[in-house]
């Protein structure tokens, strides 16, 4: 082991430390400084001691370690798995508050982190404060609360953008809540994807949630198994707000079950404001034949429990009514036409 004699001028203290292969200790000044002009002017390694030992310590009252550099001020790399390439801790008494890791840039990254095993990462010309990039199979950023409510990563700013997530063909921000497990199975890209479990995947306060689609199939897309995709609620005005300039403002599918379900305990459930415009085997033209008093439409909506509405495009010759079956419905006349009649219909279950 290297003993090394150190002497700080503004206090005159003579020290000797058999447990370091440099020490510098300083009541005023720096206590170790490196200078080179090509290579590192620090550089501290640590190879026998496991992932609890440390290349390079600094403990200081303000900065434990400063770098500065024309290209990286401070570089760590740890090479041992679970081990930490770089790691700050701010000990602040009650009432101050300090940096665990300060990284600051006029001009470039303030604070750039690797991760997954990435050699060469691509870094643009952009004025970023902490740039993270991670492997393929990895997380560039990974932020938890160990215990209690905490919020894992928070986002402030006063005008511009809080969170802004990119992926060029996936999806830029996957969200996992409300006690929900991450689903593995192939999920459609999108900027925005939530999971919530029991609960919601997003919940939206004030003005709620806003989707924007620039030529793409929907702004907002809701995906449940068992649940619904997408729920609005409103004390006072709309739960769900659906606004296009030439498209469909909202469009619901459902394979199996109900596309839009709308419900209220006292006031209107569905109101529509302009025209509604009705497709599928709900609608349809039936033609009574000229001489015949009865017509059989088969169709799927129909039920024995349909409301039926009829609209004859000229005379029938008497009074229509219809009688109902499952997958079908008969259009009766009280008298035959003396010509085909066309007969539209309208199916409401």
């Amino acid at each position: 082991m290297v003993q090394l004699k150190g002497v700080d001028p503004t206090g005159g203290t003579v020290f000797t430390v058999q447990d370091y292969a440099v020490w510098g200790d300083s009541s005023k000044h720096v206590g170790v400084a490196g200078t080179s002009d090509t290579g590192d002017g620090v550089f501290g390694s640590s190879i026998g001691g496991g992932t609890a030992s440390t290349g390079v310590h600094g403990t200081s009252n303000h900065i434990g370690v400063l770098g500065e550099g024309g290209a990286i001020g401070v570089e760590g790399t740890s090479n041992n798995s679970g081990a930490i390439g770089t790691f700050g801790y701010d000990n602040s008494v009650v009432g101050l508050t300090g940096y665990g890791v300060l990284g600051r840039s006029t001009r470039g990254i303030g604070v750039m982190a690797i991760g997954g095993g990435i050699d060469n990462p691509s870094v643009g010309d952009e004025n970023i404060g902490l740039f993270a990039q991670g492997g393929p199979n990895g997380y560039a950023v990974f932020a938890d609360v160990v215990s209690g409510s905490g919020t894992g990563v928070f986002a402030r700013t006063g005008s511009g953008t809080g969170v802004f997530a990119r992926s060029g063909n996936g999806i830029g921000l996957h969200a996992v809540g409300g006690g929900a497990t991450e689903e593995n199975q192939s999920l459609p890209s999108a900027g925005i994807l939530a999971e919530g479990g029991p609960s919601y995947g997003i919940v939206g306060s004030t003005d709620g949630v806003g989707g924007i689609g620039l030529g793409v199939p929907a702004g907002v897309l809701g995906i449940a198994n068992s649940n619904y995709g997408i729920t609005g609620i409103s004390n006072s005005n709309t739960g769900i707000r659906a606004i296009s300039t030439s498209g469909a403002g909202l469009t619901a599918t459902s394979s199996t079950g109900t596309g839009v379900y709308a419900e209220s305990a006292s006031g209107t459930a569905l109101v529509v404001n302009g025209s509604m415009q009705v497709q599928g085997n709900s609608i349809g033209q039936a033609t009574l034949p000229g001489g015949a008093t009865s017509v059989t439409v088969n169709t799927p909506a129909a039920t024995t429990a349909s409301n039926i509405i009829l609209t004859p495009l000229g005379n029938p010759g008497g009074q229509l009514w219809v009688e109902r079956a499952a997958g079908s419905f008969t259009i009766l006349t009280s008298a035959a036409p003396a010509n085909d009649v066309p007969v539209t219909y309208l199916i409401i279950n």
